[in-house]
């Protein structure tokens, strides 16, 4: 019976609001042999006159909301109860381990909070939810008191105001106009702690130490809750860029002169014969023979004014009097058949020499010094 009457100690609700919990000793029906369900119909009036005789010297129930930026909450509820005996502290620790598990039969509960929430999400159109719901209880002075705090966020419990501020207090109306938290009775304590980088622009009661305190009696249906609150967060600078002007300038010029440099060795590509080309590379058997005078001659030459043989003759000489067959094709730019077949007349006229190599045709001029062999 003893745990009875603890459990009605524990009521912070009666109808219409919060109210503060009834001492242990309140329950002396319940201990002479009252039961649990009968000791909690207890009329509102009986129980709020209760209350204001015995507990209207220090504050019996402190409710704290911890208002985050984002405008989720975190709420903490805590009763403090008079334990008269060591089975008052039993029966105190057994109602928390009890209301962890949700066993309890307590108004304190992670049920009535999520009906207001509903209440509230109705009122005011944005979605609700109470989460992390957690109880503890401490006992202090000697096992002559226990504190008995229920914990949990409510979700969107703040709205964001247009000038980048905050605002507290819809979320404690009901869809019908009214309020699920009329009233603060004597001895609670209603504390809304300001959230980080925002400050207090206006409030329902008084602030002590930048929060928003009230203290019951208090009628909050004439007196609505509500507070708001004005960012000092400063905005946010512009990342500074590391490309300054005077960088970007530097860059520019740089990628001017590389496109200008690029541009001029195209140009030099496109004025240099495709002779000219030819003229240095290596003999293609190692012959060390290096470029003639001839090469810096014949840079004034314009090869479509020579006759094919001359033509031949010319390349000839630019790779100093030797070339293999391939090369000439190459050089020239004609097929396979015609250059055979010109070489092999330029040999008959003596005109060129003739050398078979392997599979290749080495061509060489008369003065070259080598006999004419193997000729197709």
């Amino acid at each position: 019976m003893r745990n009875a009457a603890i459990v009605l100690a524990l009521l912070i609700l009666v109808v219409g609001g919060f109210a503060p919990p009834v001492a242990a000793d309140v329950g002396a029906d319940a201990a002479a042999g009252v039961d649990a369900p009968r000791a909690q119909s207890v009329q509102t009036t009986q129980f709020a006159q209760t209350v204001q005789v015995e507990q209207n010297e220090s504050i019996q129930t402190e409710i704290v909301i911890d208002v985050h930026a984002d405008g989720n909450a975190t709420w903490e509820v805590t009763t403090r109860h008079t334990l008269q005996s060591d089975e008052d502290v039993r029966a105190f620790n057994q109602l928390v381990e009890e209301l962890r598990r949700g066993e309890a039969n307590s108004s304190l509960d992670e049920g009535m909070f999520r009906n207001y929430a509903n209440l509230a999400a109705e009122s005011t159109g944005r979605e609700m939810e109470i989460l992390d719901v957690d109880y503890t209880g401490t006992v202090t002075d000697e096992n002559s008191t226990g504190l008995l705090t229920m914990s949990f966020t409510w979700t969107n419990f703040a709205e964001p105001t247009d000038d980048d501020g905050l605002r507290v207090g819809d979320a404690f109306t009901t869809p019908d106009g009214g309020t699920w938290f009329p009233w603060l009775a004597d001895g609670q304590q209603l504390t809304i702690e300001t959230p980080e980088n925002y400050e207090v622009q206006n409030s329902f009661s008084g602030i002590q130490d930048g929060s928003v305190v009230a203290t019951g009696p208090m009628d909050l249906r004439e007196q609505p809750i509500y507070v708001v609150y004005d960012s000092t967060a400063l905005p946010t600078p512009p990342r500074e860029s590391f490309l300054t002007p005077e960088l970007l300038a530097g860059i520019g010029a740089m990628l001017l002169l590389v496109v200008a440099g690029v541009w001029y060795l195209r140009q030099q590509e496109e004025t240099v014969p495709q002779s000219d080309a030819g003229m240095t590379q290596q003999p293609a058997d190692g012959d060390a023979d290096g470029a003639t005078d001839a090469e810096s001659e014949g840079d004034d030459i314009d090869l479509s004014l020579l006759s094919d043989e001359e033509r031949v003759e010319y390349h000839l000489e630019q790779r100093g009097g030797r070339m293999r067959q391939a090369d000439i094709v190459k050089e020239t730019e004609w097929s396979d058949a015609k250059v055979s077949q010109l070489l092999s007349a330029m040999a008959d006229e003596e005109r060129v020499n003739k050398l078979r190599i392997g599979r290749e045709n080495l061509i060489s001029l008369p003065d070259y010094g080598h006999e004419s062999d193997d000729e197709e």
